[in-house]
């Protein structure tokens, strides 16, 4: 399994055991900022109204595995 670990760091009471898994043969790739969206383009906000003042920018970044194949040749992209 491949896992992303699903915290807020600037919450001092941050949970340490939460993690979205997915299979190692998964086709796409998670990760995770718990502060603005950096330079990921495919995001799904992740809100806690229980906890508004350190939830309001954190972001699951999508990517998907793309095989390439040029003369011949296999490339992996993520």
């Amino acid at each position: 399994m491949r896992c992303t670990q699903i915290k807020e760091s600037a919450d001092l009471h941050t949970w340490e055991d939460n993690y979205l898994r997915l299979p190692q043969n998964s086709d796409y790739l998670f990760s995770w900022r718990s502060a603005g969206k950096a330079n990921m383009q495919k995001t799904v906000r992740w809100l806690e109204s229980a906890d508004p003042h350190t939830w309001s920018d954190n972001y699951l970044g999508i990517e998907k595995h793309v095989e390439l194949k040029i003369h011949g040749q296999c490339l992996d992209i993520w």
